[in-house]
């Protein structure tokens, strides 16, 4: 990382920063306030987060300073204002080009800090969970060894989008829960010891899935429900499947095939028209947002894929294996053949890199990023069981095994 100290046309000081972007494979520029008009800019940016109502704001990113100090400006006698920046390296080296002193005197906390678990602490301490402010030129520049928190703030990020889903996440709440079905934690521990295959709908499923017409019943196959029909189609057993996408567009997902008898089990926040028409046996869980005192909470990640990693370590698998999830673009596509939503990528200019299974870079996105990240803390988390990347393209996932499928089969005689 190359720091350059600049003056902007205002007078004020601003900052240019070289860095090494993994995700784009390549070194730019960031600058952490405006060349032009710090001041200005920072008076902008507060307007535009701040609101009224709010009664704590979070800030992660504090730059030289002068958005800080804006919003500051701003609050009202109720309000509290919480800045977390870990660049401290970063920080040493533009602080006195910075407002720091004035901060000083007003009432926002500062935490420049790189300890993960004080960061943790003030972010689930403080406001509402998501409904943190992102400054992005201190997120870009955040340690890559702190990958993991890029990874909590780009989720919190993601989910706090996603407020406009809010009032029909409550309504498939309210109808889920009077569903009768069985609990999914009564399917904990049955698969003790047993390979788990999850198959997600990546564009590197097409490579091997034939591979699991000739799965003996040493293994449960777990499917996403994009894949489903799909597996079923090809004559493929399915032992389970998952849903916990929201939207009642989704239900493509299980068209066609709604009187199978094959166990499904649904987030008690997906759409409920889609749980309501399937006539197989059904399984609820339940979201961390739950009641704690409430069997079946699961850690869902944001996908179903890492809805399903979270069911398959509760069942007890060993050894767990993914396929299909790529967690990037593939050869330009989204997904794997006739699947539903499946598109070709036109254009790669704007779209992060991520380092695949062989070290070539393949296109991605900030949420697909996301997953993996949340997918390798699983996994260091995680004890016991071995973790297997049988996907045979896609990026590559720290924690895992990748291998051949055709080899993992063999090793434990998963395959007649």
């Amino acid at each position: 990382m190359k720091l350059s100290i600049e003056q902007s046309k205002q007078g004020c000081y601003t900052a240019k920063v070289n860095y090494w972007e993994e995700s784009l494979n390549k070194e730019v520029s960031v600058y952490l306030c405006s060349k032009v008009d710090p001041i200005k800019e920072a008076e902008r940016w507060a307007d535009t987060v701040y609101e009224e109502a709010r009664e704590e704001f979070i800030v992660y990113g504090i730059g030289l300073g002068y958005h800080i100090k804006a919003l500051n400006m701003k609050l009202k006698s109720y309000q509290r204002l919480y800045v977390i920046d870990a660049n401290v390296n970063l920080w040493h080296q533009v602080k006195e080009y910075s407002c720091y002193n004035d901060l000083l005197s007003m009432s926002c906390k500062v935490y420049i800090t790189d300890e993960i678990q004080t960061i943790t602490k003030v972010i689930n301490g403080v406001g509402e969970e998501g409904k943190i402010i992102l400054y992005w030129p201190s997120v870009k520049l955040i340690p890559s060894q702190l990958y993991q928190l890029k990874h909590l703030l780009e989720r919190l990020n993601i989910q706090s989008g996603n407020d406009k889903f809010e009032d029909l996440i409550r309504e498939n709440y309210q109808y889920n829960n009077k569903v009768q079905c069985e609990n999914i934690s009564t399917w904990y521990q049955t698969q003790k010891d047993k390979a788990i295959i999850i198959v997600s709908g990546g564009p590197s499923l097409d490579k091997n899935i034939e591979l699991l017409k000739r799965i003996n019943e040493k293994a449960f196959i777990f499917a996403t429900g994009r894949t489903l029909k799909k597996l079923v189609d090809m004559g493929i057993r399915v032992d389970m499947f998952c849903i916990i996408d929201s939207q009642k567009d989704n239900y493509k997902q299980i068209e066609g095939v709604e009187n199978l008898e094959i166990p499904f089990v649904f987030l008690n926040t997906a759409s409920h028209f889609i749980v309501s028409r399937y006539k197989g046996p059904k399984f609820r869980a339940y979201s961390l947002d739950s009641s704690k005192e409430q069997r079946g909470r699961i850690e869902s990640g944001g996908s179903v894929a890492t809805a399903v990693l979270d069911l398959s370590i509760r069942f007890g698998g060993s050894p767990i294996i993914f396929m299909g999830q790529d967690l990037a673009y593939t050869n330009n596509i989204s997904h794997c053949k006739n699947t539903i939503s499946m598109w070709e990528i036109k254009s790669q200019d704007h779209m992060k890199k991520v380092k695949g299974w062989d070290g070539e870079y393949l296109p991605t996105t900030a949420a697909l990023l996301s997953y993996k990240y949340w997918i390798e803390q699983k996994i260091r988390s995680t004890k016991g069981i071995r973790f297997i990347n049988a996907t045979e393209g896609g990026a590559f996932i720290e924690g895992c095994e990748h291998r051949l499928l055709k080899d993992v089969l063999d090793e434990f005689g998963l395959i007649d």
